[in-house]
């Protein structure tokens, strides 16, 4: 998994990625108003609290399965200063995203993201980028399911790992999900691809 974000903002940037970093192996504008994102399928934040989010210990540890309170992303701040994602959109490259996904869909712009395989905009041919997608941008406050960081931001996914060539590579890591016309500034890309690197060779010299 891959993250590209169109916002620069670090704090932002920072908690997506300590965020995935934390728990995407593992799982499965900013003041949250103004229209809704371009998806506009689902259920829309505001609905009231998501009933896992209190299992989220990597977004907010309240000493939950034994662990050590307060030791995780600090969200709590940041989304109480009204950072929770208006505004961004974040790509998800890795090996599948369900784009319909009952509580990723409202953030999901219709289009955006794109399929390696049939060259279309439906990548669901693997459900790690959702997970991946969930921990990132998962809508908040729906009432459904979990919260994402950036739980009001837009998220696209690429399963670049379904057909993945150096060509393609290139293509997702560069490809922004709004048009040919637009650019992305690249935020910190975390990865968990799962890829074994190749060995070295019996009479390789190592530095």
């Amino acid at each position: 998994m891959a993250i590209f974000s169109t916002d620069a903002r670090p704090a932002l940037l920072a908690l997506v990625t300590l965020a995935s970093l934390t728990a995407c192996g593992g799982s499965g504008g900013d003041d949250g108003g103004g229209p809704p994102p371009p998806g506009g399928g689902g259920d829309a934040p505001g609905l009231g609290a998501d009933p896992l989010l209190p299992n989220q210990w990597h977004l907010i540890n309240t000493g939950q399965f034994n662990g050590t309170t307060g030791e995780d992303a600090n969200v709590s701040a940041a989304w109480a200063a009204g950072t929770t994602g208006t505004g961004t959109r974040i790509s998800i490259v890795d090996n599948g995203f369900q784009i319909e996904h009952p509580d990723l869909v409202y953030n999901v712009p219709p289009g955006g993201s794109y399929d390696y395989i049939d060259g279309d905009s439906n990548p669901a041919s693997g459900d790690h980028g959702s997970a991946c997608g969930g921990v990132a941008a998962g809508v908040g406050t729906n009432a459904r399911g979990i919260s994402g960081v950036a739980y009001e931001a837009e998220v696209v996914g690429f399963n670049l790992l379904a057909n993945n060539t150096i060509a393609n590579q290139a293509k997702a890591m560069t490809r922004d999900g709004r048009s040919s016309t637009s650019r992305t500034i690249p935020g910190v890309p975390p990865t968990s691809w799962g890829s074994s690197p190749t060995p070295p060779s019996p009479g390789a010299q190592r530095s």
